[in-house]
């Protein structure tokens, strides 16, 4: 579950450009006065100055002066950043409000991955079956996504930022709105995408706007495209009122929890559906709704089965090379889950569940999904050319 810290707790914000502080100059060492030449001239003292042998020694002295000074400003500053709104400090959707904390008091990786707003692709299987969305990344271990279907806390998903993947797992989720919470098993790859502030503005009529989705092929910068907020005439006041706004332009089903930007880079809301038309039309969250969203989802129940573990079909190799009738492949078990506790592993064949052959994932899934939590189950596994029993408490 992701934790719900109070402003102050030390979590910095992406929902705010970093900023400084000035502070008061401070004082300069003393200096011997030296008493001032005899009256002259302009002119005179200017030729007199220029031929005294102090000359460059006065001005050696003065960048030194100079030098200290500057150093002395630059020391006396102090960087805030203020808490991770939402999620962690427990903003209501009336506004986003945090008491600044110092930077100081944050790892340097926290300053630099968590002072922005970034997005990353999720992948999703079941079967045949692939569903890819955008996801926000709220900070290093947490994401934020449109529905899924995710309803299963401990369901897996993968995240990929440019090649790079990362397991997450699903800790809240929201059915009202679907937004959903991920927390991940080890820090996201960081993403290129900057965004300077997350907007409590409505967005206006006609506001030209971009798309901000992770790249479909996994490897390349993050996909942007254009749209265009609609006129006020053509959106639902119903939608209005609970903080989602129409958008156009060319939205594909991918696009799912795609960040929206306006022009200066400021983040103005979440994509949580996609409309199947030709207009390439969607629906987008306000950003801050979304986030407020995120800070009140209750923790998601857990359901029957085993928590932290993904399968699939063996291949035809796997099945040949251990003589196998049937099983479930292991694809990745998730950190500090059941699973894992037990000693699961990954491409470990569950060939028994209870006594109970296992034919293949999906039997897997469904003989699973009647352990009851708390419930012991016992699995016969398959591992490196030799059975392994093991106990499961889900």
């Amino acid at each position: 579950m992701v934790a719900k810290n109070t402003p102050g707790d030390g979590l910095p914000d992406p929902t705010e450009r970093l900023w400084v502080h000035p502070a008061e100059l401070p004082a300069l060492p003393g200096a011997r006065r030296v008493p001032p030449p005899p009256r002259r001239s302009v002119l005179a003292t200017l030729r007199h100055g220029l031929r005294h042998p102090l000359f460059a020694g006065v001005v050696g002295a003065g960048m030194v002066l100079a030098g200290a000074w500057m150093l002395g400003l630059s020391s006396s500053r102090q960087t805030t950043i203020a808490p991770v709104a939402g999620v962690f400090s427990g903003s209501t959707q009336s506004g986003i409000t945090a008491a600044p904390t110092t930077l100081r008091d944050q790892p340097d990786h926290n300053a630099l991955n968590q002072a922005r707003a970034s997005v990353i692709q999720l992948l999703t299987s079941d079967g045949d079956t692939h569903a890819v969305a955008t996801a926000l990344v709220l900070d290093e271990d947490h994401l934020m996504t449109a529905d899924l279907g995710l309803t299963d806390r401990g369901e897996i998903v993968a995240a990929v930022r440019h090649g790079n993947l990362v397991l997450a797992q699903v800790a809240q989720t929201d059915s009202s709105t679907g937004i959903t919470i991920l927390q991940v098993d080890e820090h996201i790859p960081t993403s290129l995408t900057r965004v300077d502030k997350l907007t409590r503005e409505r967005p206006e009529p006609a506001q030209d706007c971009r798309i901000v989705s992770a790249s479909p092929n996994l490897h390349g910068t993050d996909m942007v495209g254009s749209c265009t907020v609609q006129s006020e005439e053509n959106n639902d006041p119903d939608l209005a009122g609970a903080g989602l706004f129409y958008l156009q332009g060319q939205f594909q089903a991918s696009d799912r929890g795609a960040l929206i930007l306006d022009e200066h880079n400021n983040a103005l809301g979440v994509v949580v559906q996609t409309l199947p038309d030709d207009a390439g039309h969607a629906i987008a969250l306000r950003i801050d709704d979304a986030i407020a969203v995120a800070s009140s989802v209750p923790e998601t129940p857990q359901r029957p089965g085993i928590a932290g573990l993904q399968v699939a079909d063996l291949t035809a190799r796997i099945s040949i090379e251990g003589n196998l009738g049937g099983g479930a492949l292991v694809v990745s078990v998730a950190a500090d889950s059941a699973a894992a506790h037990a000693g699961l592993v990954a491409n470990d064949v569950l060939v028994e569940l209870n006594g109970q052959p296992v034919a293949g994932a999906a039997q897997f899934r469904q003989l699973a999904s009647r352990v009851r939590p708390g419930e012991l189950t016992r699995l016969t596994v398959w591992r490196s050319g030799s059975t392994v029993e093991l106990t499961v408490m889900p």
